[in-house]
């Protein structure tokens, strides 16, 4: 993971959950996770280590808080769907993505793409991540409120919550 994107991830919320400003390193399934409660991040290690840790990232001193469980959230339900169309709207001076035309449930664009630059491999990739219009769509859908980015090849996995949306 590239930590100077974790760490504009999580610089809101290693105050209110300090648990939460820490890079999860899991021995059992070999990933590194992080999660700020709106985006969740997963990379498969490069280097197999005998001991799940949670390393803060900002004072880079080992945390013995309990790490979220994050895999329930992961699982996407029968309603995920593929994406067809991403456009960027303005809301009140922010930008958001809005998928597949759905006006109900928008994505803030910042916490999207702040969420795929922390992925090692779309970052060094010729194809540098630039913004959510330029990835690989195969791996790429929505499940109700949630965004889901699943790379099966690399097991990088990124998931991001959607903002509802009534009137814009």
């Amino acid at each position: 993971m590239k930590v100077e994107n974790v760490k504009k991830l999580l610089k809101d919320v290693r105050k209110k959950r300090p648990v939460l400003a820490c890079i999860n390193y899991n021995s059992d399934t070999q990933l590194i996770s992080i999660t700020n409660a709106y985006a969740i991040v997963q990379e498969k290690s490069r280097t197999q280590i005998n001991e799940t840790f949670n390393l803060n990232v900002f004072d880079l001193e080992l945390s013995q808080d309990k790490y979220p469980e994050l895999e329930n959230i992961k699982k996407p339900s029968h309603n995920f769907e593929s994406i067809d169309n991403i456009e960027i709207i303005v809301v009140d001076n922010k930008m958001y993505y809005k998928i597949n035309n759905n006006d109900s449930v928008i994505f803030d664009r910042t916490l999207v793409d702040n969420s795929f630059k922390c992925l090692t491999n779309i970052v060094e990739s010729k194809n540098k991540y630039v913004s959510l219009e330029n990835i690989n769509n195969e791996y790429l859908g929505i499940d109700n409120r949630k965004l889901i980015y699943h790379n099966r090849d690399t097991d990088d996995f990124v998931l991001v919550l959607g903002v509802i949306q009534n009137n814009y």
